[in-house]
């Protein structure tokens, strides 16, 4: 029995050493072909030839891209429109830029080809980077960038997504939000704060945990009970108001974020319209 059963564990030892040594070959096998590709790509078209080169150019923009790295993968494929600007290689290059959108991609770069000469290719990349600046709160870049665009780009957009951008830049700009600071204030009455951010759930909440509480306390002082109020009272006091105080402004940047969102939400409409990828 401990002959089979050592057998058996031999038998899985060797087909575990085999299997991890063809992974290692396949893994060897794909870097060889990177090396290769990139040698072809260095050399260029005089030594190669035309049809290697773009063959080189879109199998690195392939491997790249399963890799995720976007950058690299752009990079490669925009040398290959270059030489053979093809509709089907204009096509992965724009999806190329789609997809950077949703990775940290070099903004500076994506600002680069946001005025390049193919329309599909700047309005893309125009979209994303609009998108992301929307998304970081940076509403004065974003602005200036739309601005500039529009004057170079004026047929990208409808007038009436025109309309609704700049509709959605004023609004943003009149909004004020409300104060986390003038929340915790108010929450000195218990629940206040969280009335103040249009959190009426919450405040009710509070107001009626940390209202009997303080209720509690003042009728221990009043009775001169120092030892409940000290030993058991004052505690809870100190920690519910304490979240009372937290609660309210973190209630505050809520109703900001959904009011900005609420500002937005035409304009990301249009924007994750023209960033869908085909």
């Amino acid at each position: 029995m401990k002959t089979k059963f050592s057998f058996l564990i031999c038998l899985l030892m060797i087909f575990g050493f085999c299997e991890v040594k063809i992974c290692a070959a396949e893994l060897n096998n794909a870097e060889n072909q990177v090396l290769l590709m990139k040698k072809i790509v260095v050399d260029g078209t005089p030594v190669c030839g035309k049809k290697d080169f773009c063959a080189a150019l879109l199998f690195l923009t392939d491997f790249y891209e399963e890799q995720k790295e976007y950058s690299a993968s752009l990079e490669f494929c925009r040398r290959l429109v270059n030489i053979e600007p093809s509709e089907e290689n204009k096509k992965k290059e724009i999806q190329l830029i789609q997809k950077s959108t949703y990775s940290d991609y070099n903004m500076q770069r994506l600002y680069g080809y946001s005025f390049d000469n193919d329309k599909n290719v700047s309005g893309f990349a125009f979209c994303a980077i609009l998108k992301i600046l929307i998304d970081k709160d940076q509403t004065e870049d974003a602005e200036d960038l739309f601005a500039e665009y529009i004057l170079n780009q004026p047929d990208f957009f409808k007038k009436a997504e025109i309309d609704e951008i700049v509709l959605a830049f004023e609004k943003d700009s009149s909004f004020k939000g409300k104060k986390p600071m003038l929340a915790a204030g108010l929450s000195f009455v218990p629940g206040m704060g969280q009335f103040y951010a249009h959190e009426w759930k919450d405040g009710l909440n509070a107001l009626i945990l940390n209202g009997s509480l303080w209720a509690i306390s003042l009728y221990s002082v009043w009775n001169l009970n120092f030892m409940d109020f000290f030993f058991l009272e004052m505690n809870p006091d100190y920690r519910f108001f304490r979240g009372n105080l937290y609660n309210a402004q973190k209630d505050v940047y809520k109703y900001n974020k959904k009011k900005k969102i609420e500002i937005w939400s035409g304009v990301n409409k249009i924007l994750d319209k023209r960033l869908t990828l085909k």
